[in-house]
């Protein structure tokens, strides 16, 4: 893959950072869908990148974008993101979170994605179990929480 194409692919990482909810209840606020899920989640804001794997318009896969999370859970997560991902896509995650070093590499089905209020587009995503990905050190995270 050429330099220019690779860079092509790369969204939202040299534009300037978005300007993230300061609050739980402004997170809430800024446009998360009902209650779907069948674990706890907790509201917090980590750093992550989206690469897409699968999607349904196809000059998206191979994309990746700088994101940040808003709801984390043992089985999924809330995204915001500068770019619409559509509900269906496959996706890699490489989650940072601030109390934990290193990186969590997961693999998700988008199962929902919206325009926010704040511009930013909010996305719900659901892990799926692969032998290459972290889903068993994610859990682990997560339950002891």
């Amino acid at each position: 893959m050429t330099t220019s194409l690779l860079i092509s692919k790369l969204f939202n990482v040299t534009q300037p950072r978005q300007v993230l909810p300061k609050t739980a209840a402004e997170m809430l606020k800024h446009g998360c869908q009902s209650d779907q899920r069948s674990t706890h989640r907790r509201v917090t804001i980590e750093r992550l990148f989206i690469q897409i794997t699968d999607c349904t318009n196809a000059d998206k896969i191979g994309t990746t974008v700088s994101c940040h999370s808003t709801q984390l859970s043992a089985s999924g997560m809330t995204i915001s993101s500068a770019i619409h991902i559509p509900a269906g896509s496959l996706v890699d995650l490489w989650v940072s979170i601030s109390a934990q070093p290193g990186k969590f590499f997961l693999s998700a089905d988008v199962r929902w994605s919206s325009l926010a209020g704040n511009g930013l587009y909010q996305l719900g995503v659901e892990f799926i179990d692969g032998d290459t990905t972290d889903m068993a050190a994610w859990r682990a995270l997560h339950a002891q929480q």
